[in-house]
């Protein structure tokens, strides 16, 4: 039996769908770490780990992902001018 490390009744095994080559992915990951994105080890597409932020009081139980960005709170979205995050307002 293997055991897996835990911290506050987590267990670092992440699951996620890969959006780019449909097959799920389950591997031990430790957010507080190694934060919020990874990548697929089947086709190496990138893996937003949006599933651990629903599941981490931290964060309410919400995903803020933005398609339309392809941005979220632990993926700032990068400006033309190469600024990360919301633009400030002029």
């Amino acid at each position: 039996m293997q055991k897996t490390e835990k911290k506050n009744d987590r267990t670092y095994i992440v699951t996620e769908l890969c959006p780019n080559c449909g097959n799920e992915i389950e591997m031990k990951w430790n957010t507080d770490i190694w934060g919020y994105k990874a990548f697929c080890p089947v086709c190496g597409g990138r893996l937003m780990l949006c599933d651990e932020c629903k599941h981490t009081e931290e964060f309410g139980g919400k995903c803020d992902y933005d398609a339309k960005s392809d941005s979220c709170m632990h993926n700032k979205a990068v400006n033309d001018d190469g600024s990360v995050g919301e633009k400030a307002k002029a």
